[in-house]
């Protein structure tokens, strides 16, 4: 009798949302691990309720969405998993890499810092959007990955939402970004390149995501619908730049006395746009970190990169917001070092961006949030600085 009580305490489920759900994923987790995750969700109790977010407008996913593919999920993960052997693991570790936000976030700024104006004007308008519209269901909508419900085995263990998979998004969205960025730069790309690049990517890093036990298949297939989505909504923001009196597709000349006297581009810049970039930056990546909404605790470095490129592109490259009528043109043909040199800073920018993380546990959220703010205006500034004096 005591064996069947015993028994039941292992196989002891709870119900959040009508979804019955097994504790026994804890006890796969190491002494390790367990304190990993509570770091990362600040918590000294850890079960399933830690991990669903404790931040107000959270929404479970749907039950009948859940059931409805329960069996296609479970069958295609048993499939997957199958093959766990360490080339296995490498090479989903190595697609899951690639497919991060944080892979992307950073060419916007060498791109502009290069002279590569067509590009990166595409690429920061589709990473924006990217990265907003990827973090709302993220952030609103929660449902557990399979390993906390021991559907999967947990070869990597997210502790945050899994639905929908913001890797395949990003599948599906960055060869066509840079594909097409590609060839607002003067090349021609096929039609199938765009068609085997994305199929290709979205299936590896579906499968990659799926492997480490991070995501359901019907994670990965919102995330290819997202995708289209964020490219939808991407291509047709171009067209912004149009009303602004500064085409994506166009290029302007630098006003003579700028290439002879650096010096003299801040007198004859318009101050006023800059600060008032300056300001709504700084405010959006404050509010986007502050309780109740906390949108997104990464807003600090993927907004430092994202909104510094913007401001760029807003100031500096359009003649209708600026006192001289031009936009500040690169002065010469970037060399090899040039991009070696702006590559080194772009993945330098990247790691301050995770060596360096605010102190939580025991502080005041005031203090928390000014840290974040201060992370956000070092990176922001440095890459501004960095793409303005590349032009001086």
């Amino acid at each position: 009798e005591s064996g069947d009580v015993v028994g039941v305490e292992k196989e002891k489920v709870y119900e959040d949302t009508g979804v019955i759900r097994r504790r026994s994923f804890l006890d796969d987790l190491t002494k390790k691990e367990i304190q990993k995750l509570k770091s990362k969700l600040e918590t000294d109790t850890l079960d399933l309720s830690s991990f669903r977010p404790k931040a107000r407008f959270v929404v479970d996913f749907p039950v009948c969405i859940d059931s409805a593919f329960a069996e296609f999920d479970d069958y295609l993960i048993e499939r997957i998993q199958s093959h766990t052997e360490l080339p296995v693991y490498i090479v989903s570790v190595a697609f899951s890499a690639l497919t991060s936000i944080e892979t992307a976030i950073w060419m916007p700024f060498v791109l502009f810092a290069l002279g590569y104006d067509n590009a990166a004007t595409v690429m920061t308008n589709v990473l924006i959007i990217l990265s907003l519209c990827s973090q709302i269901p993220k952030r609103f909508v929660w449902r557990a990955r399979p390993w906390m419900e021991d559907r999967a085995i947990g070869v990597r263990k997210d502790p945050t939402s899994g639905f929908p998979s913001r890797g395949v998004t990003c599948a599906v969205v960055f060869p066509t970004m840079i594909l097409f960025a590609i060839e607002t730069e003067g090349f021609h790309i096929p039609l199938w390149i765009y068609v085997v690049s994305v199929v290709a990517l979205v299936i590896f890093t579906s499968f990659a995501r799926i492997n480490v036990g991070a995501h359901y298949p019907s994670d990965a297939l919102g995330g290819m619908v997202l995708g289209i989505i964020v490219l939808c909504l991407s291509f047709h923001s171009l067209s912004i730049w149009n009303g602004l009196g500064c085409s994506s597709s166009d290029k302007y000349p630098v006003a003579p006395e700028l290439t002879l006297r650096p010096g003299a581009f801040w007198k004859l810049l318009d101050s006023r746009d800059l600060l008032v970039a300056v300001i709504g930056s700084c405010m959006f990546s404050l509010l986007s970190g502050l309780s109740p909404i906390t949108f997104w605790l990464k807003n600090n470095y993927v907004y430092g990169l994202l909104l510094s490129s913007l401001t760029f592109r807003f100031v500096f490259l359009c003649p209708s917001c600026s006192n001289h009528g031009s936009g500040l043109s690169f002065k010469d043909i970037p060399s090899l070092s040039d991009h070696i040199q702006m590559i080194i800073i772009g993945g330098l920018l990247i790691a301050f961006s995770f060596a360096f993380k605010p102190r939580r546990k025991g502080m005041p959220e005031w203090f928390v949030n000014a840290q974040r703010l201060l992370k956000f205006m070092a990176i922001y500034t440095t890459a501004l600085w960095m793409m303005i004096s590349s032009r001086l």
